[in-house]
């Protein structure tokens, strides 16, 4: 008798190739002095009888075969299930924490703007030239617009040689080259020369 059958028997509860010691018998051994009705020692069958009812070991053993590859097959899909959860949770898990941050850049975002224009306001500087500079903090912030202020203290307007009081040219670059007298054509581009530089 195999292994499994041994366990099998056991399991169904049944003392089955035992000796009567209750030890269980290899092989095709029967117990000392037992035998068939016909003096065959040794032979064991397939199937026992218990009181009038006839077991048919090899057949419980197949079925038992057959439900525990039922078990294991559903276990492998219980598990194939829980892997595709667990790795589902993860990937919810990683697209949350991308969320996260991406809502905590946003709210930084926001907030860098709006102290961006508050400072902009008080200090009297361009919003959009202080919000592309770098800083993050009000300090920083404050100190550019400082600078952006000191620098928009100066001369806002160029320096020019007449301090603004020049005329426009009264004729254009191609109406001074039209001009057929060599000496008025001079004379018109030494007075517009900013039209020829």
């Amino acid at each position: 008798m195999g292994q499994r059958t041994k366990l099998w028997a056991a399991w169904l509860g049944k003392k089955v190739g035992m000796d009567e010691n209750g030890n269980p018998i290899e092989g095709n051994q029967t117990p000392q002095g037992e035998g068939d009705s016909q003096g065959n020692q040794g032979e064991s069958t397939p199937q026992t009888t218990d009181g009038d009812k006839s077991v048919d070991w090899e057949a419980k053993y197949k079925e038992a075969v057959a439900q525990s590859r039922k078990w294991e097959k559903l276990a492998k899909a219980d598990h194939k299930r829980v892997d595709d959860a667990q790795g589902n949770a993860a990937d919810a898990v990683a697209r949350a924490e991308a969320a996260e941050k991406e809502l905590a850049e946003m709210k930084a975002e926001k907030a860098r703007t709006l102290l961006v224009s508050e400072i902009a306001t008080d200090k009297q500087v361009d919003a959009a030239v202080l919000s592309r500079m770098a800083g993050d903090d009000r300090e920083t912030i404050e100190a550019n617009a400082d600078m952006l202020a000191a620098l928009g203290k100066g001369n806002s307007y160029p320096k020019v040689k007449d301090k603004g009081e020049s005329k426009a040219p009264t004729m254009s670059k191609s109406e001074i080259l039209t001009i057929q007298n060599p000496r008025e054509r001079r004379k018109a581009i030494a007075e517009n020369i900013d039209l020829f530089e």
